[in-house]
């Protein structure tokens, strides 16, 4: 099963980690046999601004290997509108 295992962001934040798994099409209780694929998808969803980068493991049956994936995203800050202007933003 693909975890994240290590991430980074603005201000060194390791512990956000924007990264999650949204879908995988294959068996997460079941070892693919060789040669088979299994596709992972993966979402982006800070809440702060800023350089986004980590990895996802994914783990087979050979013992203490892991295949790492990098991610990485950039967050941009929410345009406000300034003060006075009739703007609303929901």
């Amino acid at each position: 099963m693909p975890t994240p295992h290590q991430a980074s962001g603005p201000g060194n934040r390791a512990a956000y980690i924007p990264f999650f798994v949204n879908n995988v099409d294959c068996p997460l209780d079941v070892q693919l046999s060789a040669g088979a694929s299994c596709h992972v998808q993966v979402g982006f969803g800070p809440t702060i601004a800023g350089n986004y980068s980590g990895q996802f493991a994914i783990l087979d049956n050979e013992p203490d290997l892991r295949h790492p994936i990098g991610v990485s995203g950039t967050a941009n800050p929410i345009p406000v509108a300034p003060a006075g202007s009739g703007i609303n933003h929901l």
